[in-house]
């Protein structure tokens, strides 16, 4: 299988596998302990140990076979999960909530070595006029692995134990493996190994970073669409519950909703749209999302926050496709891996302390407020965005 469908469908089924791992785990913590908080400090236990891994992860992807390690990763999942299903079933869901955070950072921290191996996958393998493209399609058949989790889950969850999901989740990550294992070996084009050391490739990197103005712009900006996605995420349960008055099943719709406008979104831009038009479109997304944000927060009607929230999904998309886009174009080959994963480590830690601190708000103000505040805090993302594009053109760096 080349290349470029072995990232597809073995993206495709793995993020149904995320979908599943993610309702599950959140709506069972929040079942356990009936706080945004404690969802919070989920998500903050998928994303922090990951800062301390992360930033040497970029060394191994830019270094060793990117096809091997993502098999790798894979499996790890598989393992990791399908024995915390079995652990549950043991002591029929009676484990300390610890655990749960634990298997989270576990899955995250195997995941940061997955990600920057992809993106050094595609930017080594493909040209610029092929990025936005790739991005569109790839990033379309994960929200739509990551709907059709979140809803069979969501369903699923009102009829059978959360330790069966667990299975079925485990079970995903493998098939990924095995269809990422058999990718055509002729269509993968492999950078050769860095001499280097892993302090001298980790100061390297950083060096290429901070010498260059527009590459920390690009990481900021690359940290809008986790940034939201996290908030949403840390405080949807309680939207669901105490705002609109309703349960799991509406919840997962809600969830599910986000990725809906992602695929739509990601249709669009992958088939009708050039690639001279993905900066206007990308000015557009930055702009939107506090809008979009505002509104949700003072909406009170079901319906109307479904649309709000794929509304939202579709603008996540946009400047998720030209944040990835503008990273494969502007990033050397040999600094990819590297660069990604300081980028993840760096936004990793912005947005999981900015959950965390979601979730501790809204023990003290009302869940609309929460969005009301986060929605100016995205007006930054709209001013790094601008000024990237200026000096991209100054400088002549950015191709169309």
């Amino acid at each position: 299988m080349s290349i470029k469908k072995t990232l597809y469908v073995g993206t495709f089924i793995s993020t149904i596998g995320d979908g599943m791992f993610y309702i599950a785990t959140s709506w069972y913590v929040y079942q356990q302990m009936h706080s945004s908080f404690a969802v919070g400090i989920l998500l903050a236990f998928s994303i922090l140990p990951v800062i301390i891994v992360a930033p040497f992860t970029g060394h191994i992807a830019d270094k060793y076979n990117r096809k091997s390690i993502t098999v790798l990763m894979d499996i790890v999942r598989f393992l990791i999960i399908l024995i915390c299903g079995y652990v549950l079933l043991l002591t029929e869901n009676q484990i300390s909530i610890w655990y749960i955070y634990l298997l989270s950072a576990i899955v995250k921290i195997a995941d940061c070595f997955f990600t920057p191996c992809i993106s050094s996958l595609i930017k080594i393998n493909f040209n610029d006029n092929e990025y936005m493209k790739i991005f569109s399609v790839n990033n379309t058949l994960q929200q739509i692995g990551s709907i059709l989790g979140s809803i069979v889950t969501g369903l699923l969850l009102s009829q059978i134990n959360v330790v069966y999901i667990l299975f079925f989740d485990s079970v995903s990550f493998l098939l990924s493996a095995v269809i990422i294992i058999n990718m055509d070996k002729s269509t993968v084009i492999e950078l050769k190994e860095s001499k280097n050391n892993v302090v001298q490739s980790f100061r390297s990197g950083l060096s290429y970073i901070l010498n260059k103005k527009t590459i920390m712009l690009l990481i900021i900006i690359c940290g809008a669409p986790s940034f939201v996605v996290n908030v949403l995420n840390t405080l949807l349960c309680e939207y669901t519950e105490v705002i609109l008055g309703l349960s799991v099943g509406e919840y997962s719709i809600l969830d599910a909703s986000f990725g809906v406008g992602c695929v739509c979104m990601g249709g669009i831009i992958a088939f009708y749209l050039s690639n001279k038009e993905e900066n206007k479109l990308g000015f557009i997304g930055y702009l939107l999302i506090p809008i979009s944000m505002f509104a949700l927060s003072i909406t009170r009607t079901f319906y109307i926050a479904i649309f709000e929230i794929v509304f939202l999904g579709a603008l996540i998309m946009v400047v998720s496709i030209n944040a990835k886009t503008l990273f494969a174009k502007i990033v050397d080959k040999e600094y990819i891996g590297r660069v990604d994963s300081y980028s993840y480590t760096i936004n990793s830690l912005f947005v999981s302390l900015s959950g965390i601190f979601a979730g501790f708000l809204s023990g003290i103000i009302n869940v609309s407020w929460i969005f009301r505040l986060y929605s100016v805090v995205c007006i930054i993302f709209v001013i790094c965005y601008v000024t990237l594009l200026n000096k991209l053109q100054m400088t002549s760096k950015f191709r169309e």
